[in-house]
Formats: structure tokens, sequence, C-alpha cells
């Protein structure tokens, strides 16, 4: 079953654990209809993906939080990944849910692991100027182009022999 959120605080915590494996979020009233459906999805799915943080957040009781996520009708389900809203689903469908899990962990590279191997790593290497960039003792044969690369070059450093 879905955890219920019980403090706005407790919905930052949540988003924080996103860094580290995928978050979905169920944003609900309790006088929706579909939201109950939803409800039974969700408690299905825990068990199909036990590595997949599953949340309720009542949007009556938690209005700013509802806000701030820009929710705008319930069920509305959002899927969170490295701190951010990656996904949503509105309304009961739970195909489009489970469609949406299972490309958010497909993207991730595995069930709630970072991409790159280590909890809380992502990829920068947009956010880096290369002209602005410089590697010393780099070698001539893998430099620092291969960084940027969309294939699996590396960077190598050729250090001097006698160290």
């Amino acid at each position: 079953m879905a955890i219920n959120v019980n403090q706005t605080e407790q919905f930052v915590e949540i988003l924080r654990d996103s860094a580290s494996k995928l978050i979905v979020v169920d944003f609900y009233s309790q006088t929706c209809p579909p939201c109950a459906l939803v409800d039974r999805i969700l408690a299905q799915l825990v068990n199909q993906y036990p590595n997949v943080g599953f949340y309720k957040v009542d949007i009556h009781r938690f209005p700013e939080v509802a806000e701030q996520c820009r929710i705008t009708a319930t069920p509305t389900i959002q899927f969170y990944s490295r701190g951010r809203n990656i996904n949503e689903v509105r309304g009961a469908n739970q195909k489009a849910i489970v469609d949406a899990i299972n490309s958010a962990l497909s993207s991730s590279g595995s069930e709630g692991q970072s991409a790159y191997g280590v909890v809380g790593h992502i990829d920068l290497t947009s956010v880096v100027l290369k002209t602005q960039s410089e590697c010393l003792n780099q070698n001539d044969s893998k430099p620092l182009e291969n960084v940027f690369a969309k294939n699996d070059s590396v960077l190598e450093s050729d250090v001097d022999e006698q160290m």
C-alpha cells in the first residue's frame, strides 16, 4: 500500500529520496471515486516494484503541496527521479501508470539505481562548457572530447611513467 504523507516536510524528504530511487506520488481527494481505484492499482504495484517508493498526498489536507506540484485534477500521479518530476498520469489508467513506471525505470538504468553506478550521481556533461574545459596530461588517443561523446569513449590520463 502507498504511504500517506502526513506533513509537508515529509513530502520534501520524499523528493530527496528520488535521488536514489523512483518515487510515485498519488495526489488524491477522499471525495473522488476514481481515486479509490488508483489506490487499489498502487496497492498491487507496490508488490510488483519493491524498489520504487509509492506515496499519497491528500490535496485537501495539503493544498500548498498540491499547488506547488501544479495539481489541477484528481487523481493525478506524478513520477519523480533525481529530484525532478519526470512524468505525470491523470486519471485511473492502470496501463498508463505501469508504462510510466517502466519507462522511468528503463531510462534510469535499473530499478531504483543510478544509471552511473553510484546512487545520487548524475550526468553533468550537458552543463559543462567544452570550450572552457581543459585536461592536463590527457592521452592523445583518448582526449577530453571523448567525455562528451555519446558512445563508450573514455578520457585517459597520460601520466609520466616515472611517477
